[in-house]
């Protein structure tokens, strides 16, 4: 199931709603991605992150239970997907995009 958050400086994320999870960024403003509720242990999740903004995106902060390497944002007219696994604390990375990816 894919679910669309709503972009805003604060988005939070409820595991239990789906496992793909789309983010339309439409500006340049700095916004941070929460950790997600309601996981459970074993659960696979993906986050993909659009950059319709015309331009460079703001800055992008990871919730604290997110475990991941170094986050480069996609270029406008591109997204770049990231998949986590959960172990009952944290969100492991998995796998993510190699490169951007056209919208």
């Amino acid at each position: 199931v894919r679910t669309a958050l709503t972009y805003s400086a604060s988005i939070s994320v409820d595991a239990s709603l789906a496992n793909a999870y789309d983010i339309n960024a439409s500006n340049g403003t700095a916004f941070t991605i929460n950790s997600p509720t309601n996981g459970n242990d074993g659960e696979i999740i993906t986050i993909t992150i659009l950059n319709t903004s015309g331009g460079a995106l703001g800055v992008i902060t990871w919730g604290g239970t997110f475990k991941m390497a170094a986050w480069t944002s996609p270029a406008t007219g591109f997204n770049r997907s990231i998949t986590f696994k959960f172990n009952g604390t944290y969100w492991y990375e998995i796998s993510r995009c190699a490169s951007d990816i056209p919208n």
